[in-house]
């Protein structure tokens, strides 16, 4: 059974990976939408097959879709982070969590990284929640509803004994 379940998209990263498909779009494509006195003009080395424009569109595409969204579900006995439109999913069981507190994923950090004792997973800047893991490992969680998760962790927290969340950033 699942107790909380949010789906939060990057909204820059998406902005930013169509302003790139647009541009490198104009600039595969440009030579094949020209007039044709243009085209005369130009040596068939210069402009780019439409077959072969359109595979870094599509491989683009694919990672705008793929790279932008992260579900964070908390179950009855482990957060799930679901990456990649479903391909990837990281649980990690509530038993295995010492301590979770609040905090800030900064703007060059966004991302699926290594981080210092651990794993960061996020596709936005801002709120997030730290989980300090009982194993020494941590892991960072980005999340625009971040009151809404916390909430959630404590709520099945309860049952556990020794946990602490911080309400401090």
């Amino acid at each position: 059974m699942e107790y909380y379940r949010r789906t939060q998209t990057g909204r820059g990263l998406v902005l930013l990976l169509l302003v790139t498909f647009l541009a490198v779009g104009m600039i595969i494509l440009a030579p094949h939408l020209a007039p044709k006195e243009t085209l005369d003009a130009m040596t068939p080395d210069k402009a780019l097959p439409p077959a072969n424009a359109v595979a870094p569109l599509a491989i683009l595409l694919a990672v705008t879709l793929l790279f932008t969204s992260q579900t964070v579900a908390v179950t009855e006995d482990a957060l799930r982070i679901i990456l990649f439109r479903g391909l990837y999913t990281r649980r990690i069981p509530l038993a295995e969590i010492a301590e979770s507190r609040p905090t800030r994923i900064p703007w060059y950090t966004v991302g699926v990284k290594s981080v210092r004792k651990g794993w960061l997973y996020s596709v936005a800047p801002g709120d997030g929640v730290e989980l300090l893991l009982r194993n020494g490992r941590r892991l960072v969680v980005g999340t625009d509803d971040l009151q809404g998760l916390v909430a959630a962790l404590r709520e099945r927290f309860r049952a556990l004994p020794q946990h602490e969340i911080r309400s401090g950033a």
